[in-house]
């Protein structure tokens, strides 16, 4: 909880990678994950700028930064799930689509109940592939 100290230092791509490096390697994912939990709302949920932090990112992270932004929207208002698919979508473009929609799939029970209204509004706007396996995760 002391990010707010360091707010100029992880706007950065590389000083956010010093910043978790600091970390026990064992606690480095639990670093970044709150990083780019928190780097949402600090960048005002701007997916453009955001995107371009992920990409910016050591490939290693490029999928857990885009899964976590995307999730975070969700978690923040429902409404933003269509920025959310769109954003795991341009994820694609540096290979982590399949990180950030699979975890998409594993929060939507976190975020939604199954079976609710956004709950099938979000498995509805997922590509294909993903449609059928959220739908799935309610039956």
């Amino acid at each position: 909880e002391a990010w707010p100290l360091f707010a100029d230092e992880i706007k950065q791509p590389n000083d956010l990678v010093a910043f978790c490096g600091r970390e026990d390697p064992s606690e480095q994912d639990r670093c970044f994950q709150g990083m780019f939990y928190v780097l949402t709302v600090q960048f005002g949920f701007d997916t453009s700028a955001l995107e371009d932090f992920c990409a910016a990112l050591p490939k290693a992270r490029r999928g857990q930064c885009a899964s976590q932004v995307a999730s975070r929207l969700i978690e923040t208002d429902y409404r933003n799930i269509s920025a959310a698919v769109q954003f795991c979508t341009l994820a694609a473009a540096y290979d982590s689509a399949e990180a950030c929609f699979s975890n998409m799939l594993a929060e939507a029970t976190f975020n939604f109940h199954p079976g609710s209204p956004q709950f099938l509004e979000l498995c509805n706007v997922l590509p294909e592939a993903w449609k059928q396996r959220c739908v799935a995760r309610w039956k």
